[in-house]
């Protein structure tokens, strides 16, 4: 598994004298469990980073079916895509927990935008890693089966989302329910597949979380089966 630190971090990327002009021109905002911070089809007045908790980006279906797009931890940026083409916001933008986020207006962000290059620069790198890890969601939805699917966004998530337990068992704080949104699938199916990783002895299903306890097997039998190794975003 390749892991990049700050891979949706371009703010702490950035050289002091622009980072403190950067700080200086934002401005801080909290939000309550579960609150939105911004809609779909809204337009982008501003782009955020998080301090605090947690955002998930999600769409939903007709039907009020959730899917959840990204997942994104303290340190991480949002928001960015409309303040440079100009387009509405192409997904709801909903938190996790109490939440803290830094905000800047779209004024602020086009004048340092312009003003400073290395801004630019480190928005591509951000946004080309974003691309990288969109074709491996889009080769797994396209190829893979269910089973393959959350085998390998269990690997994804122990590495991002992981906590070292007793035994050098990494745990991931989830529900089924959870997995099934960024998996486009039922917490039935996800229950069903999850037993079938648990015969294989690659997870143990606990309440509100999932052991993994033997991340060799797990990684052997799920990780190159698109022939590369995966890429993922890891947090200090």
């Amino acid at each position: 598994m390749h892991t990049i630190h700050n891979l949706h971090n371009f703010i702490d990327q950035l050289s002091e004298p622009v980072f403190k002009q950067w700080q200086k021109l934002s401005m801080e905002r909290s939000y309550n469990h579960d609150e939105c911070i911004y809609r779909q089809g809204q337009e982008s007045i501003e782009v955020l980073q998080i301090s605090q908790g947690g955002v998930r980006l999600c769409n939903y279906s007709e039907e009020g079916k959730e899917m959840v797009v990204a997942s994104f931890k303290a340190g991480d940026c949002f928001g960015e895509m409309g303040l440079i083409d100009s387009l509405p916001r192409s997904s709801n933008a909903v938190t996790v927990g109490e939440t803290k986020v830094k905000v800047i207006s779209k004024k602020n962000f086009l004048f340092l935008y312009d003003k400073y290059p290395e801004i630019a620069k480190q928005i591509n790198i951000m946004l080309v890693h974003r691309i990288r890890l969109l074709w491996q969601f889009t080769e797994d939805a396209n190829v893979l089966n269910l089973h393959q699917r959350l085998a390998r966004t269990l690997m994804r998530l122990s590495h991002s989302h992981g906590q070292l337990e007793g035994n050098n068992f990494c745990s991931i704080s989830t529900s089924h329910e959870e997995i099934g949104r960024m998996l486009g699938a039922s917490r039935q199916s996800i229950s069903k597949e999850l037993k079938g990783l648990e015969k294989e002895g690659c997870i143990t299903v606990q309440y509100g979380k999932i052991l993994i306890i033997n991340p060799a097997a797990l990684n052997a039998n799920y990780e190159n089966l698109m022939g590369q190794e995966q890429l993922t975003p890891i947090y200090k």
